[in-house]
């Protein structure tokens, strides 16, 4: 098990997590929102 399977935090939004589970969240969102623009720049032929 690595240490950051371990930490835990509290987010207002989220409530508490591990550190493991915000970074998947994060690399999720990030990838998330870099297909939106990709599509975006697709769309406008850019």
């Amino acid at each position: 098990m690595n240490w950051y399977s371990e930490k835990t935090f509290r987010n207002e939004q989220l409530g508490g997590m591990t550190l493991d589970a915000a970074m998947q969240r994060f690399a999720w969102h990030v990838r998330h929102h870099t297909a939106q623009i990709q599509s975006l720049a697709d769309r406008q032929g850019w």
